[in-house]
């Protein structure tokens, strides 16, 4: 009896348990792409910062090291707009991921004569806790 309990409870539970799963797969793409994106990021942070040395110990004058100093900063924004436009993607594609997977949840929910059958048990239920007849 009590395993005939526990496998009704399994069953019960399982289409929400890979629902939840589908939504942590959306979820860990998302994470795994953005997590290269911010590793992306450091490189230019760290490269930036290793061009600002070499232009240190390099310029041999403040003009020349003026030039220099806007073209690194012009090469590390121009990267860093590559990469906010490519992590803008990663996260459109996740928007759009989740939307889908939100309109399946919805369409199972709201198959036709399903809704109509919830909605009139939850209807049914109310009357009875209540005690008026129908």
């Amino acid at each position: 009896m009590q395993n005939a309990f526990i496998d009704s409870f399994q069953d019960a539970n399982a289409p929400g348990y890979r629902t939840l799963q589908e939504l942590n797969e959306i979820a860990s793409r998302a994470v795994r792409k953005l997590a290269e994106i911010q590793y992306k990021i450091a490189a230019i942070g760290i490269d930036g910062t290793v061009g600002q040395a070499k232009l240190l110990t390099n310029a041999s004058g403040y003009a020349e090291w003026v030039q220099a100093q806007q073209k690194l900063a012009s090469e590390c924004g121009s990267r860093l707009v590559a990469v906010s436009r490519e992590a803008a993607e990663v996260l459109a594609e996740s928007r759009d991921e989740w939307v889908a997977w939100m309109e399946k949840g919805m369409s199972v929910a709201t198959l036709p004569g399903k809704a109509k059958t919830q909605v009139k048990a939850k209807g049914t239920a109310r009357r009875a806790a209540t005690g008026k007849a129908a």
